[in-house]
C-alpha cells in the first residue's frame, strides 16, 4: 500500500493546479478525499448510526409542523449523520482507503 501511497501523493503533486509542491499537511489533507472502505465492524456500527438518525428524522417530520424550521432541523440531522459515518470510516484502523477514484463496481452508488 505504501507504494500506491506514494504514487498517490506523485500524482497530486504534478496536478496542473498547484504552483509548488504540496506539504506534508496538505497532502494529509487530500488524504480524505480518498475513498475510505469500512471494515465489516465499521459497517455495522454505520448501519447504527444510520438508524437511529432515521428515527429521529421519523421523530421530527411526525411531531413538527411542516415549515422553514422543520427543513432546518432535517438538514442539520443530514449534516450530523454524514459526519458521523465519515468520523467512523475515516478512523476505522481495520478499513482501506483506495487513492484516486472509486473502487470498481462503485460508480454511481449513493450511501
Amino acid at each position: 500500500m505504501e507504494n500506491a501511497t506514494q504514487e498517490n501523493e506523485k500524482s497530486i503533486n504534478e496536478s496542473p493546479c498547484p504552483a509548488r509542491a504540496l506539504t506534508s499537511k496538505e497532502l494529509a489533507i487530500l488524504k480524505n478525499y480518498n475513498y475510505h472502505r469500512p471494515s465489516t465492524k465499521v459497517q455495522n456500527q454505520i448501519a447504527v448510526v444510520r438508524l437511529q438518525f432515521k428515527k429521529m428524522a421519523q421523530c421530527v417530520i411526525g411531531t413538527c409542523p411542516d415549515s422553514r424550521e422543520r427543513s432546518l432541523a432535517l438538514t442539520a440531522l443530514e449534516d450530523a449523520r454524514m459526519y458521523s459515518i465519515l468520523s467512523l470510516a475515516v478512523n476505522d484502523p481495520e478499513g482501506e482507503v483506495i487513492p484516486d477514484g472509486e473502487p470498481s463496481g462503485l460508480s454511481g452508488a449513493r450511501n
